[in-house]
């Protein structure tokens, strides 16, 4: 069985990662597009492959970033066998594909409307957002009797996503939508569905914080999945994807007033900006094990401990890196994202692009997550030019 994880550039730990699969005897094909190669270790650059197209005799096809999902989409009515199902593929290109999908098996989630139909809204605060995005680019939060025209709203979104988003998702023309704001706790979720079987690998208790408007996690706390979390999730992968699909999927989701769980966000793929949690959190490489699980007969376990955090500083400026200072209470592991003289970029404002540092720690308490959270700009200092 030959296996091609494609966007492997989004995921660390490539020592263990190859390790396991070679023990397990995998037929595996590491590949990333010319774009994102530099993110690849040098001391791994001989086990991927550069390419920017997908090998279409590969058995299975398992993309971790967007740009390979666009991939897959462009060439799956014609080579079915390809990658997950057409329903998953589209829900992770539309936010208003997801809703109707969810909606249509009868699971509540968000009420979502193209913006033109902003009038549908019974709520004041509102979102608007493009149809079709990552890393919460274009995020818009208003109130509704706030919006006088769309041409003025469309300008303002659209000021605020990258030039290359489009091109990446495999689009053209990137609609707008609009939705009824939403109070309670944001979750975000990585899961393994190997054909029948479900498995979480990672359920996090995410910290928004609103820099310039915009919705940037700060921090990502794990939890126990517990059996309402773990059925109303099932649910969700089962209503999405084929029976026989193989595929990594990532979920945002928030608890209203009601305790009921509504998913906002869903792609077939790792969660970006968290692999180092992931590893942590289980002690053990979780990528590896499902993709190995997929042809062992005795299968790995696939658990990981909660109350391990990932905290994520942001600067409120833009501009070059010059220095960086950290100084963090508890034992604690440093994760560099920029360096000195990098960038750090309006445009990416708020996304996991713009993060300099990540720290990742166990706190012996889960109080002390919001603690970590309040103080992580008294804790880092990032010095920008």
């Amino acid at each position: 069985m030959k296996i091609v994880l494609a966007g492997v550039a989004t995921i660390s730990h490539f020592d263990s990662l190859i390790r396991i699969l070679d023990s397990n005897n995998i037929v595996y094909y590491l590949i990333e597009n010319n774009l994102l190669f530099h993110k690849i270790p040098k001391e791994y650059h001989d086990k991927v492959l550069m390419t920017d197209q997908l090998p279409l005799d590969a058995d299975l096809i398992i993309p971790f970033n967007e740009y390979w999902i666009s991939k897959i989409l462009f060439i799956k009515k014609r080579y079915r066998r390809i990658g997950p199902s057409l329903n998953a593929l589209y829900a992770s290109r539309s936010k208003l594909k997801m809703s109707e999908i969810l909606l249509s098996k009868g699971i509540k989630s968000v009420a979502r409307f193209p913006l033109d139909k902003i009038s549908c809204l019974r709520t004041k605060k509102i979102v608007i957002r493009p149809d079709c995005g990552y890393s919460g680019y274009g995020i818009l939060f208003t109130e509704k009797d706030k919006v006088s025209t769309f041409d003025q709203i469309e300008n303002i979104v659209l000021s605020n996503i990258p030039g290359s988003m489009n091109k990446i998702l495999g689009i053209e023309h990137n609609q707008l939508i609009c939705e009824g704001f939403i109070e309670g706790q944001e979750y975000s979720i990585d899961v393994f569905k190997n054909k029948e079987s479900v498995s979480i690998i990672r359920l996090s208790k995410k910290k928004i914080s609103y820099i310039d408007n915009v919705p940037c996690v700060i921090g990502y706390l794990q939890i126990k999945a517990t059996s309402k979390f773990s059925k109303q999730i099932k649910s969700w992968v089962d209503a999405i994807f084929d029976k026989d699909d193989i595929s990594f999927a990532q979920f945002d989701f928030i608890e209203n007033s009601n305790n009921e769980l509504l998913p906002i966000d869903f792609s077939c793929r790792v969660g970006s900006g968290v692999s180092d949690l992931i590893i942590n959190s289980a002690n053990a490489n979780l990528y590896a094990y499902c993709i190995s699980n997929v042809i062992r007969k005795e299968k790995y376990e696939l658990s990981f401990q909660e109350n391990w955090a990932q905290f994520n500083f942001i600067p409120q400026k833009y501009g070059g890196v010059k220095q960086i200072d950290i100084s963090w209470p508890t034992p604690h592991i440093v994760i560099y994202k920029k360096n000195i003289g990098d960038l750090v970029k309006k445009k990416h404002f708020g996304s996991a692009g713009n993060r300099v540092i990540e720290v990742i720690e166990f706190l012996d308490h889960p109080e002390l997550f919001d603690l970590r959270c309040k103080e992580i700009n008294d804790r880092i200092s990032v010095d920008l030019s």
